[in-house]
Order: structure tokens, then sequence, then C-alpha cells
């Protein structure tokens, strides 16, 4: 296992690389980061990495200070400068100092990193490596402190002493017998997004997100991260002197990170403080109502905890369950969404509880699904433009505003179902082949359910609904193979890097491309391409040996 460390001002640069890939599936292992020359000095003489990957324009001290201090010190110890494209001269001279390559930070691409790292690596003196056994420790070290995290938030009281024994060996860095609070960071929509599939692998995205509230979080403050749950990650931090101005800030920041490297948004909670073990769950509970009280806001914020009182759901005569289920039997279908949309808004004008909005708006899916199959219609192939599906719709949104949105689209998805009728789908085959024909040929652009809507002038639930019932797949799902597919075209008959074949086909991301490629067809691009190079070189053995028999 290679040790890398990475030395650059810009925390965002340093994150984004930390979370470019799971290093130890490459051999690699991070060991450290620095935001100027002098704090990478002081680590670099504790881990000794062999591989110091930095920025040349820092303070206090630089990149050429921190190489000529290395080479007197450390001469074995290999760079790669992170440069910027109008630093062609400081690049040239660091090159000139011994410097082994370089890479330009803002556009890295993991498998171009990759490259140079492993040619930087062949260079490297043979050594014995002696600090793999601790990277393990401290990865069976997370994997311990999370599970004991969710065990402490889901037993009984008197079953919680053993846990608490367990987490003080572990030597967490919040001293959890001082006062401290709890932070809850939640990733908003996320089973609407692992639907869509467009998303990292989890124990990918567990690794990143990880990395990031590390970075972020213990900069300026004494915190602890655990992973509480799929979507969910909880933090422990001491109430120091301005910890909570420096929690908004180090947020701040975790949602302009996610947001960049992986398109997520994220909300925030912070309970009330407290200290001992016992605060744990407490502040864990105010937590989680405090993001459901975020119910009728918006991603990107964090709340701080205060009780909330909510009114009891009281509608008027005229938006009663029956009246809805009498515009259905009558199929008045523009009365019918018109009194969706008169409860969406007094629902949110009142801010009823979130819990009683969504049991209000799942027994008006259930009548719609009654009547849907009456009149032997396909219930399960209505869903909105994201491809949520009506008996599942109620819980799936984390706001209110997007639950509103896709209530509107599903009410108008049901409308036209029921005036065109399953039997007439068959008549939207020609626009559907010149949407597939569109996509096919444009797979590098960005290739929306709302763009192949518009080309096919139907709305996007309707146009979602038309196409998953003729293909048999959701239209995003359809795409991403046809991705796959040129991708394989690509790997196979050119010699283009894996990053730029992602780029061909639409995704910008190599590192979440060559996941995606692996998920579907079972191999990494790199094994797909090495298996044909083994299948080439047997091929011409073959060859070679029926010459010789000749």
């Amino acid at each position: 296992m290679k040790k890398i460390m990475i030395v650059d001002d810009e925390t965002l640069v340093r994150i984004g690389i930390k979370s470019l890939v799971v290093w130890e599936n490459y051999g690699y292992q991070v060991v450290g980061d620095a935001q100027n020359g002098e704090e990478a000095w002081e680590k670099i003489k504790e881990s000794q990495p062999h591989i110091v990957l930095t920025d040349l324009k820092m303070s206090p001290g630089d990149g050429f200070e921190l190489m000529e201090r290395c080479r007197r010190a450390y001469p074995d110890i290999r760079f790669i400068v992170l440069s910027n494209y109008n630093d062609f001269e400081n690049v040239r001279r660091a090159m000139k100092e011994g410097a082994s390559d370089y890479i330009f930070k803002l556009t890295v691409k993991a498998d171009e990193l990759l490259k140079i790292l492993d040619e930087v690596s062949s260079r490297l003196p043979d050594k014995e490596e002696k600090n793999s056994r601790g990277h393990h420790s401290a990865e069976n070290r997370r994997a311990i402190k999370d599970s004991l995290i969710r065990q402490a938030l889901s037993e009984e009281p008197v079953l919680l002493s053993n846990i608490w024994e367990r987490l003080k060996r572990l030597s967490l860095e919040v001293d959890m017998s001082k006062v401290y609070f709890v932070i809850s960071i939640r990733i908003d929509n996320y089973r609407v997004i692992r639907r869509q599939g467009d998303f990292l692998e989890k124990d990918l995205l567990v690794f990143a997100m990880t990395n990031m509230m590390e970075e972020i979080f213990k900069k300026d403050l004494k915190a602890e991260i655990f992973h509480e749950s799929d979507s969910r990650f909880l933090i422990l931090v001491e109430d120091q002197t301005r910890a909570r101005k420096a929690v908004e800030k180090a947020f701040d920041l975790l949602v302009q990170s996610s947001r960049q490297y992986y398109g997520l948004g994220i909300s925030g909670a912070v309970s009330t403080t407290g200290r001992g073990f016992s605060w744990l769950k407490k502040g864990w509970m105010e937590n989680c109502l405090t993001l459901e009280g975020r119910f009728y806001s918006v991603s990107g914020k964090i709340s701080w905890y205060q009780e909330k009182e909510w009114r009891k759901m009281e509608l008027p005569d005229s938006l009663r369950t029956v009246v809805f289920g009498n515009l259905l039997e009558r199929l008045d279908f523009l009365q019918a969404e018109a009194y969706v949309r008169e409860l969406l808004e007094h629902m949110e004008r009142m801010e009823y509880h979130p819990r009683e909005v969504r049991r209000k708006l799942s027994r008006l899916h259930s009548l719609m699904i009654l009547y849907l199959e009456r009149h032997e219609l396909q219930t399960a192939e209505i869903c909105d433009s994201r491809g949520v599906e009506l008996d599942t719709l109620a819980e799936e949104y984390d706001f209110f505003q997007e639950l509103k949105r896709s209530e509107l689209e599903l009410i108008r998805a049901c409308r036209e179902v029921f005036q065109h009728g399953e039997p007439e789908l068959g008549k939207h085959g020609q626009l559907l082949r010149q949407v597939k024909q569109y996509a096919e040929m444009n797979l590098a652009q960005e290739l929306t359910v709302s763009k192949a809507a518009a080309l096919s002038n139907m709305s996007e639930s309707h146009f979602s609904h038309i196409f998953k019932s003729e293909e048999g797949v959701s239209y995003m799902e359809y795409i991403n193979a046809c991705r796959i597919q040129k991708a394989t075209v690509l790997l196979e008959n050119t010699d283009l890097m894996i990053s730029e074949i992602a780029e061909k086909v639409g995704i910008e991301n190599p590192n979440y491309f060559s996941a995606q490629y692996k998920k579907r067809t079972g191999k990494s691009p790199s094994e797909f391409r090495k298996m044909l190079e083994d299948r080439k070189t047997q091929n011409l053995e073959t060859v070679q040996t029926a010459g010789d028999l000749r």
C-alpha cells in the first residue's frame, strides 16, 4: 500500500482528491493532508508518505521549500505538482527541481491521476511497507464505532452501559463527559435519487461523505463522525468557544462540496447541549424532530433545535376525501386536479404536521389506484417525472414543495391514462423511436426526462408512463444502458483513455462511470480492456503455434 499526502491551501481541492476514488482499492492510502508547506512538513515527519501531491503557491511554506526540505531529509519521497493552467513557469521550475509529474488540479480525473501515480510508484525504491496493518485497524475502528453508535440509538437504556464502555476504549475525539451537542446530516430525497439510479455506489458514497465531513468539521472543531444509516450521518461536537459559528461555517462548506462533487443536497440539524453517554440518544431524537420540522423549507440549510407546535389538521368540507372520490367516480379529472391543487395550497398555508399530510395524500392515492384498477388500467406504471409511483409517493420526498409538484404531475398522468387508455399506448411508438434516435446520437449531451417529453410533445409524467409501458424500463434506465453499450464499443475499438470515454458517453465523473460500468457488466472498464488484451495475446500465441506446426 503506497502512502499519499495531499498539500493545498484550497479545502475543496483536498476534499475532492481525497474523495475521488476509494484509494485502497488501487493500492494507495491517503495518510494525511495539509493546507501549507509548514503543516505538511510536520505531518511528513510523522507519516513519511511515498508520494506527495502538492500545490506550489502556499504560505507559510510553499511547495518549492517543501520539496527542498524533503530532498535533504527524505530523498525517496516523490512529488506530483497540483497545478493551475496559468502556472506553467512554476511547474517547469518544479520539474527541474525534482518533481516527478504534474496534474491540473481543477479538472483532475481519477483515471488520469491513477495513471500518473502508478507511473511514479513504479520508480519508487522497494521498501517494506510498515503501516498497512495500521490502515486496516483504522478502517476496522471506523466500522466498529459506526456499529456501536447504531446500537446506542436503538437499544433500551439498560443495555447501553456495555456500548458506552466499548466506545470509550476507541478513544473518541469528543470527550462525552464534557458538554457536547449532536449534529445530524441527511442526504435529501435519498430514496428518490436511489430510485433514479444516477448515483454513487453505497459504499463509495459513505466513504466520500465521511471523508468530507472529517476534513471539514475536524479542522476547527473537536468532532467525531459516524455513519448512522443509508442517508444519515451523526457528528458529535464539544461545545467550545465559538463552536456554533464554526458548525455553521463547516456545514455551508459541506453543502458546497456535496453539490459540487456529487450533485447531492443535504440538510442538517443541531441538538441542544448535554453531557454523558445518555445524552447521545436524546440529542439525536431532537434532531429527528428538527429535520421533520423542515418539511416546508428547502435543502441546504442547518437548523438548531426548537420545540415546534403543529396545527391539528382541520379541512373544510370541500376538501374531504369523499369529495375527491366522487370526482373520480364521475371521471371528472379537471375538477380532481383543481381539488388536489386547492388541498396542497391549504396544507402549505396551514403547515400541518408532515405525518398528517402524508396520511391524507396516501388516502387519495389509494382511491386513485382503486379507480384505475376498476377500469383495468395498470397503476404501477403511473409515475412522476423522477420515476416515483403512486403507492410510495407520499413517503418519498423530504420537502413539501417537491411533493406538491409530484402530486400535480401524477393527477395529470392519471387523467391522461383515463383519456387515452392502455390499448392506445402503441400509437406513441413513432414518437418514442424519434426520442430514442435523438438520445442515441447525443449521448455526450445532458439527456433529461424534461427534454425527451418536450421532443414528444407530452408532459413529463405522461412521457415517463408511456416510455416505461412501451420499453419496459424508465427513460433514464434506457439512457444509462445506451451509455454503457457505447462505452463498450469505444473500449473495444479505440485507445481513448477511460476518462475520455466517460466524457463521450455523457458521464463527467470517471469514477462514477467506472462504478456504473462494473455494476452493469460485472467488470470495470480497465478489467474489460485487460480481458480483451489477454484474448488478443492468446489468439496471437495460437496463430504462432499453428505456424510452427506447419
